[in-house]
């Protein structure tokens, strides 16, 4: 009998061929926690009436059905490209050398097309009783992302869910994973700034939002009005994050003071596939600019800068987010 509580949980996600129909799930990775839950709105009538004090047991309808919540992960050397596919919109595979290396893929993320794409999640759990219920979800999008590390840590994933339907009548799937899970950690990793600039980094996140309108609800009947129709894309995107550094020099300040857009890139790499490929992730962001501010002295340590920074299209066709998932996995 399976462990009572998270300990004994699992998450598993496909794409959905259908939009709102979910198959089951075939992908599973570990992770960390999740808040997707649905909720139901309830209308109560505001009719009055002689002696009464309460709302009435008959007059209220439920209104809309939403799915909604976050997921988080400790970047995994393999599973994790679909999950890449639905935060981005694109994804592209190629083997860097398939002569000297067949078992290395390189799956290149970009911002592109999210419309039309999605997927249904099981979450499944242990209650007190030791048995296992499964919750799915279907007709799910990435709507929001964020991907931090700092030096004493993991590098995370946490995706923003957005989904229109929940049911418990689906059985819970059968879990594999990857046979080389393994977390990329801070001690791989390395910020490049841009334009040369120094500075001793101790952390990094870079967050998404995919401007998909969340709230197509219609009247379509009574069957189907609390049925949240396919979230499209409906805004533009926002790519933006934070640096944090040491204060060495004035080049890291000038990026800020000077209004300098340049590339940066992120890179966190893993253990050795083959020589001289390692597991990794690197994201390269064309044209960043800082918006920070000059930095202060807080107290007798180290002096310490934060310099958020946006994410821009530098108007040459080049994606302004590109994440290029090494790993051993021959699809995404």
């Amino acid at each position: 009998m399976p462990s009572a509580g998270g300990i004994s949980s699992q998450f598993g996600m496909v794409d959905e061929t259908t939009f709102g129909t979910a198959p089951t799930v075939t992908r599973f990775l570990e992770f960390s926690g999740e808040t997707i839950e649905q909720t139901k709105e309830r209308y109560e009538s505001a009719g009055m009436r002689v002696g009464l004090r309460t709302h009435r047991s008959s007059q209220w309808v439920t209104g809309r059905v939403q799915v909604v919540g976050d997921l988080e992960f400790q970047w995994q050397q393999q599973g994790m490209g679909l999950m890449l596919k639905h935060m981005m919109g694109t994804i592209a595979s190629t083997q860097p050398n398939v002569g000297s290396n067949p078992t290395v893929y390189e799956h290149k993320a970009t911002v592109g097309q999210i419309d039309g794409k999605s997927f249904a999640c099981q979450v499944a759990m242990a209650g007190v009783d030791g048995v296992q219920r499964a919750f799915t979800y279907a007709g799910c999008k990435i709507a929001k992302w964020d991907i931090s590390i700092d030096n004493t840590g993991m590098l995370t994933f946490k995706p923003t869910i957005d989904g229109v339907s929940e049911s418990s009548a689906v059985g819970m799937a059968a879990a594999t994973y990857a046979t080389n899970t393994f977390p990329l950690t801070w001690t791989g990793g390395t910020i490049t700034l841009p334009g040369g600039a120094t500075g001793n980094v101790t952390k990094f996140n870079l967050t998404g939002d995919n401007g998909l309108k969340l709230d197509r609800f219609f009247m379509a009947g009574q069957a189907l009005s609390g049925t949240k129709k396919e979230q499209l894309e409906a805004n533009l995107r926002v790519y933006s994050g934070t640096v944090d550094l040491e204060f060495g020099d004035l080049s890291a300040y000038n990026l800020f003071v000077n209004g300098t857009v340049g590339s940066m890139t992120a890179f966190f790499q893993g253990q050795q596939i083959t020589s001289p490929y390692n597991f990794a992730v690197e994201i390269t962001m064309p044209a960043v600019r800082f918006d920070g501010k000059s930095p202060d002295v807080t107290g007798p340590d180290i002096v310490m800068m934060s310099m958020p920074f946006v994410c821009l299209d530098d108007g040459s066709a080049t994606t302004p987010v590109q994440i290029v998932y090494r790993t051993t996995d021959v699809t995404p």
